[in-house]
């Protein structure tokens, strides 16, 4: 990835096919926990691991990840109550705009993708327009761009409040391949008792046998962030 501010325009390019994938999981991964959907970290975890059908981490995590999605979203005990199987949209207001504005992002991204890479249309292909969530913030414009056998991507942003959700979202998906759930959360509270709980989650996970080699994020992704 690199990032540069050109002609007053912020732009961030990423270099080939496995950046950007990276970039639409990140993206994807941090506005879904900003919304409440902390399930999406045990189903990456078992996923990482290869123990789809060997634990009930799930019900086991469930309490945990309750207790900080409490201090993350205070209302969302009222709103949703006890369960992990509801969460906000990410239309609501009543969540952080950095969920809106790195749901934005991520769609201009997914969609630019898709165009270039099937023309042609397909199964989950949608040629129309990002629907904006967010609308104190304009969109981002993203170009693909092929290079030297690879294909890479130009994406326009419009503000500094973007760039530090891009980076923020990145640091959040290297925390979660690392297994290293607090440093995780830590990008959404400064609760000391919820990274109390978060460090529990964290030794439970740690304590599951990792596969031969885990995925990582791509390293120049890591490195600009």
């Amino acid at each position: 990835m690199i990032y540069k501010e050109d002609n007053g325009q912020i732009v961030v390019r990423l270099n080939c096919q496995e950046e950007i994938s990276d970039v639409i999981n990140a993206l994807d991964l941090y506005s879904r926990i900003w919304i409440g959907q902390l399930l999406e970290i045990d189903d990456q975890m078992i996923w990482l691991k290869e123990k789809l059908y060997e634990t009930d981490s799930a019900a086991k995590m469930t309490p945990f990840f309750v207790n900080i999605r409490n201090r993350i979203l205070p209302g969302s005990l009222k709103d949703i109550g006890n369960t992990l199987h509801s969460s906000y949209g990410i239309f609501s207001k009543k969540i952080d705009r950095r969920a809106r504005i790195a749901y934005d992002m991520q769609q201009v991204i997914r969609y630019t993708s898709a165009w270039y890479f099937h023309p042609d249309g397909g199964h989950s292909i949608d040629f129309g327009t990002p629907m904006q969530a967010e609308e104190t913030v304009k969109m981002p414009v993203a170009n693909c761009i092929a290079h030297e056998h690879e294909t890479g991507m130009e994406i326009h942003l419009t503000c500094l409040s973007q760039l530090e959700v891009f980076k923020e979202a990145i640091a959040v998906l290297g925390c979660l391949y690392g297994g290293k759930i607090c440093d995780l959360f830590a990008y959404y509270t400064k609760d000391a008792d919820a990274l109390t709980v978060a460090r529990h989650i964290e030794q439970y996970y740690s304590g599951l046998k990792d596969k031969d080699e885990l995925p990582k994020i791509s390293d120049s992704l890591i490195a600009e962030a």
